[in-house]
């Protein structure tokens, strides 16, 4: 799954493919920094106890193994 540069079987990762993708969007990336960022963080409500899913959007259910 992960190519030899990471440690795995798989050819070198080449990242020409996507750096042309990414500068063929270049005037889509313009257009959109016209209107900002949009704030996603999510204010921590306690620093005590702080399971690793409260940092997350959504709704997880939890697995409880005995």
């Amino acid at each position: 799954m992960l190519p030899e540069d990471l440690g795995g079987r798989l050819p070198p990762f080449n990242h020409k493919e996507w750096m042309e993708t990414m500068l063929s969007c270049e005037a889509q990336f313009a257009e959109d920094n016209k209107y900002g960022l949009l704030d996603m963080t999510i204010p921590a409500k306690s620093q005590k106890k702080m399971d690793a899913t409260e940092s997350l959007g959504g709704t997880f259910r939890k697995l409880n193994v005995d």
